[in-house]
């Protein structure tokens, strides 16, 4: 397989998702602004506590930082852009192409992300800081190594959901449960520990916490090697499980395609 024609899409969709650059600043400044909204919330319950279960206050607040970062990284955007092509009919101009639908639709999922990893990151340590946050990162090569398995999971996560638009009308309605799986699987709502067992038990069996939750706890330090092992394990057999489910429905969906404007 060719490379060269991916490394053009990812030029060409990161000089895109650049253009715009007040739309792209504002969404990372109402991240920020709803980061410190949670912070103060945050605050305010460990004016009367030193530690709560285990967690300092900076402890807490650097967890919310880096896991501000990491749910964007990672969010699957992606999974809603194949309804408008098979809507309208104009899958079939990608079809003919001699490209890989896969590498293609990553190469613009990995442009995505990157003003993202290194704008929003800067914007975000950089708030911690100024507001007397300290951080400690672990930037082991297993816990990078994990990070990128986590990401392969979101891209074929979000591939796997995107062909369901060959049988569904509507897609929006997926983007709020995954939100709010996420927000209650993935650890957005609060760090897993601070949950009900029964929650955090239902939540390991789900992709979700490896999007999100394992990974903040990852790059704060607080996982052991075995630990990260196993996290990397689970993750990989979640990546085939989603990569077996999107061939398997793409070939199902190519049958039914007419290429008729819905």
């Amino acid at each position: 397989m060719r490379v060269k024609p991916y490394v053009l899409v990812f030029k060409s969709n990161l000089s895109k998702e650049m253009s715009y650059r007040f739309n792209f600043l504002f969404s990372f400044f109402l991240h920020i602004t709803r980061l410190l909204i949670c912070l103060a919330v945050w605050s305010v319950i460990f004016s009367n506590h030193e530690m709560i279960k285990n967690y300092t206050w900076n402890e807490m607040a650097s967890y919310y930082g880096i896991s501000m970062i990491v749910v964007i990284i990672y969010y699957p955007g992606h999974m809603f852009d194949l309804q408008p092509l098979i809507r309208k009919g104009t899958l079939s101009a990608l079809l003919i192409k001699p490209i890989n639908m896969e590498a293609n639709i990553f190469a613009k999922f990995c442009a995505s992300k990157l003003p993202t990893l290194i704008v929003f990151s800067g914007i975000t340590f950089l708030t911690l800081y100024l507001i007397g946050i300290s951080l400690t990162l672990s930037v082991t090569p297993i816990t990078i190594a994990f990070c990128c398995l986590s990401f392969f999971l979101s891209f074929y996560f979000g591939l796997c959901v995107s062909v369901l638009a060959f049988w569904l009308v509507e897609m929006w309605p997926l983007r709020r449960v995954f939100q709010g799986c996420m927000a209650l699987f993935g650890g957005v709502i609060a760090p897993l520990d601070l949950l009900p067992n029964y929650i955090s038990t239902s939540a390991f069996y789900s992709p979700f916490p490896y999007l999100g939750y394992f990974n903040v706890k990852a790059i704060q330090g607080k996982l052991t090697e075995f630990e990260l092992l196993f996290y990397c394990a689970i993750t990989c057999i979640w990546i085939l499980v989603f990569v077996l489910g999107f061939r398997l429905l793409w070939n199902l969906g190519l049958k039914r395609y007419e290429a008729v404007n819905l």
